[in-house]
């Protein structure tokens, strides 16, 4: 008898898209970050299927219908609205649009995010990287929160964690280091903490130059808020427990551009208009 590899029940999720239209900066970003003005958006609606295992399963839609979306409830990377769910039976893994994370083959770019991977690091180094590679692969973002609860924890792994794998010298120690299994359980936490505290706003941009733009003017905008008191954060925050100064001292999880040029009345009336 075939068993079932996929079950997803009842599945819905709707996203929630600020609607600002202050003049003034500081109002703008306080409506966006509590939401005072909102549009909710209904992605998925009671989406319920099975998948066997063996099955070749196809999920066809137009842009903006929510393939990636279920993909990404399917991973755990969204949870669904109410009280449908997904199960799944087996280990997955999923290859996206730009599936590239490193120039290998399909294969490889899923053993390198896999749990079952016995060694991504290794299988880097077999596979000759350069150094902006592994730029790539430590994601700084995940890599903050990991070292908060480290650093809570007065863990001894924090050091280990903390190697910087852009040299030669620097990977070869951390692939006598590494713990795999504590680095599993880590990267579990730090995404439960992804999935239950943050939220995400998500806009298209044609260019990385148009991107970099956005994040240094978006980061400086918030960064210099907080240092005239205007926004702070939480006190049960957990980046105030990061090692890193810039981070506590910012409330910011990103850190790169602090401090520079604000969006200015026009740059924020445009970044609306993106996020709409």
């Amino acid at each position: 008898m075939t068993k079932p590899a996929i079950i997803v029940k009842d599945v819905r999720k709707e996203f929630i898209l600020p609607q600002s239209k202050n003049s003034s900066i500081k109002h703008a970003f306080v409506n966006i970050v509590k939401r005072n003005k909102k549009t909710v958006q209904k992605v998925l609606d009671g989406v319920s299927f099975t998948v066997n295992q063996g099955d070749f399963f196809g999920v066809v839609g137009r842009n903006g219908s929510g393939k990636s979306t279920l993909a990404k409830i399917l991973l755990g990377l969204y949870k669904s609205n109410e009280s449908g769910g997904t199960r799944l039976i087996s280990k997955n893994s999923v290859v996206f649009q730009d599936f590239c994370k490193y120039p290998l083959d399909v294969r490889n770019n899923i053993e390198l995010g896999s749990e079952s991977s016995q060694d991504s690091f290794a299988i880097m180094k077999s596979m000759g990287f350069k150094n902006e590679y592994y730029k790539k692969g430590i994601e700084v973002f995940r890599k903050n929160i990991g070292r908060c609860f480290l650093n809570i924890e007065n863990q001894d792994y924090l050091d280990s964690w903390e190697l910087d794998i852009t040299s030669k010298e620097g990977r070869e120690d951390k692939l006598k280091r590494i713990d795999l299994e504590f680095e599993k359980t880590l990267e579990k936490r730090i995404s439960q903490y992804i999935q239950t505290n943050l939220s995400f706003c998500v806009f298209e941009v044609n260019t990385k130059e148009e991107r970099l733009f956005w994040e240094s003017k978006i980061t400086s905008t918030l960064s210099n808020a907080a240092k005239f008191g205007e926004i702070k954060p939480s006190e049960n925050w957990l980046g105030n427990h990061s090692t890193k100064d810039k981070i506590r001292e910012s409330g910011l999880w990103q850190v790169n551009e602090l401090y520079k040029e604000s969006l200015t009345e026009a740059e924020l009336e445009k970044l609306l208009a993106l996020v709409k």
